[in-house]
């Protein structure tokens, strides 16, 4: 779970670095703003597909996140 809440967290951060509203991400992220927003908010797991469809339009390096998997809690 902690990699979600993490994912969430990086989609905010680069989305606010983008200068980009969630109507806007979610536009090229080709999902429903809905969607979008319970991702984000950490409320929704979005599946492998759409991860990797975020992560490669907000540029998030998901082997980064990877690496939470393997540190002790």
């Amino acid at each position: 779970m902690e990699i979600l809440v993490e994912f969430s967290r990086t989609m905010k951060t680069h989305r606010k670095l983008l200068r980009w509203t969630q109507e806007k991400a979610a536009f090229e992220c080709e999902i429903s703003i809905e969607h979008y927003k319970r991702i984000e908010l950490g409320k929704s797991n979005p599946g492998l597909i759409i991860a990797v469809r975020i992560a490669r339009i907000l540029d998030i390096d998901l082997n980064a996140l990877k690496c939470l998997e393997n540190e002790p809690n």
